[in-house]
C-alpha cells in the first residue's frame, strides 16, 4: 500500500496544478526529496505538472521513466483553499505544495487542514 500525496505548485492567476505520487509520500522521503532536488522553481514546476509519479525519485527523468502510468495532465484547483479542501480526494495523505519560493506540506490525516513550511520538518 502506498502513502499518496500530491506535489504542487502555486501560479500567478492563484491556480493551483499538481501531481499524483503513489508510492512514500511522507516528509521522510518525499518532502525530504522535494527540498533537496526539487528546491527552484524550474524544478518545483517541472516535478508538480509530471502529470503521474509511481516514486519520486531523485532526477525529473528518472521519476518520469520509471512511473507505472504516463498520465501527462496534471490536476488544477482554482485556488490554494480548493487544493487544501479537494486535493486528497485522490486517496493522498499528504499535500506538497511550491509557493514560487519554497515549499508547504500539509498532512490531511492529521486534526489541524493547513499548510507549513516543509522546512520546519526536514532540516
Amino acid at each position: 500500500m502506498g502513502t499518496r500525496c500530491v506535489i504542487a505548485e502555486y501560479k500567478e492567476n492563484e491556480r493551483v496544478v499538481g501531481s499524483y505520487c503513489h508510492y512514500d509520500g511522507y516528509i521522510g522521503h518525499t518532502g525530504s526529496t522535494l527540498m533537496e532536488c526539487y528546491n527552484t522553481p524550474e524544478l518545483a514546476s517541472q516535478i508538480a505538472n509530471i502529470g503521474y509519479a509511481s516514486f519520486l525519485y531523485k532526477t525529473y527523468d528518472e521519476t518520469k521513466e520509471e512511473s507505472v502510468h504516463k498520465n501527462e495532465i496534471p490536476m488544477g484547483f482554482d485556488s490554494v483553499e480548493e487544493f487544501l479542501k479537494e486535493g486528497g480526494d485522490c486517496g493522498a495523505e499528504y499535500l506538497y505544495l511550491w509557493d514560487g519560493e519554497a515549499w508547504f506540506v500539509s498532512h490531511l490525516y492529521s486534526d489541524d487542514h493547513r499548510f507549513e513550511a516543509l522546512e520546519n520538518f526536514t532540516a
